[in-house]
């Protein structure tokens, strides 16, 4: 077996690629192309026996050799290991090969966000991470806390109306709600506006990204955007203008989501990490319910890594 990184596939690898990762949103290459827009190259790394196309690990590259980072995927978003059924009985085997040319490929960092526990590996480091999972798939669900519930019954009263994203109608708002939330948090916007309109686009056709707007008196209130993975709907970002709290966009907002997932088959509500001393948002989520999930996230250095 042999593992190789790719920047460019041939249309063999192509249609492997795309037959093993068809169910992945966060592996699609249309997302992964879209991390071009901050000096992202997407690769895919395939393991190879016998000139066949056993598994693939899709991600993204960033910076340039010494300095090269590479993720799967970007911004926490879960990668996965994609196996050829017909050569699971090789998983080890695979893993290992991956695994080990990953690291001797001479990035300065790697991340594998490995929610699915696709990879299991001693060679790389390990980085325990925790999010809050929701079942919303009963026909009477209703968030666990009684402050949600009083909040969303208040959006209802107030006649909140929440509509998909268009970029022709809501992008000038989205773009101004989004730099006045980071300068309130004190922080430069993490993608530039091309990112939000090839994401727009990217929505439009593909429903398994979701991108909900709120506004009132035409004034941007609240954006959400959510991302559907197999039987799971992932919370993954969200805007909000504080003056419009009253209303209780946010809450609602989500709530017609998973709502409305619910009744596509959808099981789970992931409502994302939080960061280590983010007690309040931590709280925030749990009042939704469910209970925490640990995954993995798998990490290499180099010695140039290590101390950047």
């Amino acid at each position: 077996m042999k593992a190789t990184c790719h920047k460019k596939l041939t249309p063999a690898q192509q249609e492997s690629v795309t037959l093993l990762a068809s169910e992945s949103f966060f592996c699609s290459e249309r997302f992964a192309r879209l991390f071009e827009q901050i000096g992202g190259t997407v690769v895919v790394w395939l393991v190879h026996h016998d000139n066949n196309v056993v598994a693939a690990l899709p991600g993204v590259e960033f910076g340039v050799w010494p300095i090269k980072r590479f993720q799967a995927m970007p911004d926490g978003c879960y990668g996965r290991l994609f196996v050829d059924e017909k050569y699971v009985d090789q998983r080890a085997a695979i893993i290992t090969t991956l695994a080990t040319a990953v690291c001797r490929a001479g990035y300065a960092r790697s991340y594998i966000n490995d929610y699915y526990g696709t990879i299991e590996t001693a060679a790389m480091m390990t980085e325990t991470v925790s999010t809050q999972i929701v079942e919303i798939s009963s026909s009477d669900w209703q968030p666990e806390h009684e402050s949600l519930r009083r909040g969303i019954r208040k959006a209802e009263k107030e006649n909140v109306a929440v509509v998909p994203f268009s970029a022709d109608r809501h992008m000038a708002g989205f773009l101004s709600l989004m730099m006045a939330t980071e300068k309130r948090h004190r922080r430069s916007p993490k993608y530039p506006p091309a990112f939000y309109s090839g994401l727009a686009e990217l929505a439009a056709d593909d429903d398994r990204l979701r991108w909900v707007w709120c506004e009132r008196d035409g004034q941007p209130v609240a954006s959400h955007i959510y991302v559907r993975e197999g039987d799971m709907l992932l919370y993954w970002q969200g805007y909000f203008d504080p003056a419009f709290s009253s209303l209780r966009p946010n809450q609602y907002m989500m709530f017609l989501q998973a709502q409305e997932c619910a009744r596509l088959g959808m099981r789970y509500l992931n409502l994302g990490a939080s960061p280590p001393d983010a007690d309040g948002l931590q709280e925030y989520k749990e009042r939704w319910g469910g209970k925490p999930y640990q995954y993995k996230c798998y990490t290499h250095q180099s010695l140039l890594g290590k101390i950047l």
